[in-house]
């Protein structure tokens, strides 16, 4: 519910990615605020095409890389705009009640994300609590209704994608956070061992860079005391300013990603309302879509770059230097590269990492990279006693004459591109 909107996931999705509803969709128009929570009905939202809010972030994409970030994507810019609206309490819901211990908060995540006949036997443990036993057979612990949950993860992924991306371009001004008719917990107020006030969100954290408009969302209907968190946002510490892709862009929101830290440095009274000052931070380990989907093409990325510094640490040592002198291609480079060694990397082993990420979410393509990057680490350390071995050998057919005065003598080139060692080491004969 947002603004008191009766809506629901899928109506909300067709909301941001279709331009107009339909009878098809069962809609004869898009749900509407109520005039009550929204008096003034100039902001109520408005349906704007997909292509629309995708033109706005040709914008932002061209500033993110003229500053060297990466782009959004389409399926960012509809995350987020999802969140803008109504489906902001499920993500959130999900976002605080999936590993908390509070029975509100898991209450509120089963009865938003879960089916409502789950959530209605789900309701008779949570009434009568008795621990994750269920009252009778006909109600449901809190694991088995969990078992229901959609955890919106791809689109809580895609929002927290889009915050990491377009935070790189929030100015960094005050941000203002309302809260009514809620009180933080005690722990929020009391210094802890290291005298730190505070703590942390675990859902997105919506705030503006218009005092007016928290101040306005703090007082309510004036009956309670409301809250307002002030924060100067900094170089690091700074939201993502979606503004141009929120379904109410007069709200002029900067949207912080999950796990922020809140911690409170000072407060005062505004009437009503409590002001508290405070100092936000990051959560600086969030990953955007890409680098979630490119996690195991990581992996063999980075174990690539180890063999890579492995095999040029090799080039430097005493064998690889006699090896050269031995072949007649005299020492390494003045950067002590070995040229044949720099072309095996670029030719050979760093590709096994160039595939698309997809790629190697496959088991199988994963296993087959990270064996033939192990395998290449091996023909490497075997290069210096091979090539000696096949210079003895063209001795010996030439009744004693120099391997370098051979015709088709084995050389650190001709070696390094040789396919025959690797096939061999790959099918466990090496």
């Amino acid at each position: 519910d947002n603004y008191g909107i009766e809506t629901s996931s899928k109506v909300e999705w067709m909301f941001v990615v279709e331009t107009e509803a339909t009878d098809e969709g069962g809609l004869e128009r898009w749900p509407v605020e109520s005039e009550e929570k929204l008096p003034n009905r100039s902001l109520c939202r408005r349906c704007r095409p997909l292509s629309v809010l995708l033109e706005e972030a040709k914008g932002a994409n061209a500033r993110l890389t003229e500053a060297k970030q990466p782009e959004t994507i389409m399926e960012e810019i509809v995350a987020v705009c999802m969140y803008t609206g109504p489906m902001f309490v499920k993500y959130n819901g999900v976002l605080r009640g999936l590993q908390s211990e509070s029975l509100f908060l898991r209450e509120t995540m089963v009865r938003l994300c879960c089916p409502k006949a789950v959530f209605e036997r789900y309701k008779a443990v949570f009434e009568r609590y008795i621990g994750d036993v269920p009252a009778n057979e006909m109600s449901l612990s809190f694991y088995e209704a969990s078992r229901s949950l959609n955890k919106y993860t791809t689109t809580i992924h895609g929002i927290n994608s889009a915050i990491i991306k377009l935070g790189k371009l929030t100015m960094a001004t005050k941000v203002y956070r309302g809260i009514s008719g809620m009180a933080l917990p005690t722990e929020f107020w009391r210094a802890n061992v290291f005298g730190v006030r505070g703590g942390v969100e675990p859902a997105f954290m919506s705030t503006t860079v218009d005092r007016n408009v928290a101040m306005g969302y703090a007082a309510g209907d004036g009956n309670k005391m409301g809250i307002v968190i002030e924060s100067q946002q900094g170089m690091v510490n700074r939201g993502a300013d979606i503004s141009k892709f929120s379904q109410y862009p007069h709200e002029r929101e900067i949207l912080f990603g999950p796990l922020t830290g809140i911690e409170a440095l000072d407060t005062r009274i505004n009437g009503s309302i409590t002001v508290i000052e405070s100092a936000f931070s990051i959560n600086l380990t969030a990953l955007t879509l890409e680098q979630v989907l490119g996690k195991r093409r990581k992996v063999v990325q980075d174990m690539c770059e180890q063999v890579a510094i492995k095999v040029r640490q090799q080039a430097q040592g005493k064998e690889w230097k006699l090896l050269l002198l031995d072949q007649g291609e005299g020492s390494p480079s003045s950067d002590g590269t070995v040229p044949a060694v720099e072309d095996f990397l670029k030719d050979a082993l760093m590709p096994i990492a160039k595939k698309e990420p997809e790629v190697y979410n496959d088991n199988k393509p994963l296993g087959k990279a990270i064996e033939e990057a192990v395998a290449l680490a091996d023909l490497v350390n075997g290069w210096p006693a091979e090539v000696r071995a096949l210079a003895e050998v063209a001795k010996v057919a030439s009744g004693g004459e120099g391997a370098g005065e051979v015709e088709g003598h084995i050389t650190t080139e001709s070696l390094v591109r040789s396919k025959g060692s690797l096939a061999l080491l790959l099918s466990g004969h090496g």
